[in-house]
């Protein structure tokens, strides 16, 4: 029964690691797609003005 206070307590962690791999999959996979089909704008991409900065 403890073994379960000890997957409670760390599962919140994990989970936050497997999120950051999906979101990070995700962005790629849509650069990808937008450099294959020639969409891809470099400087809306690397114009650190339209940065969207954290609120936390």
């Amino acid at each position: 029964m403890a073994i379960m206070g000890i997957i409670i307590a760390i599962d919140p962690i994990v989970d936050m690691a497997r999120t950051l791999v999906n979101v990070n999959d995700s962005i790629v996979a849509g650069l990808i797609t937008a450099r294959r089909i020639d969409s891809l704008n470099k400087e809306t991409l690397n114009d650190s003005t339209k940065v969207v900065e954290s609120t936390l």
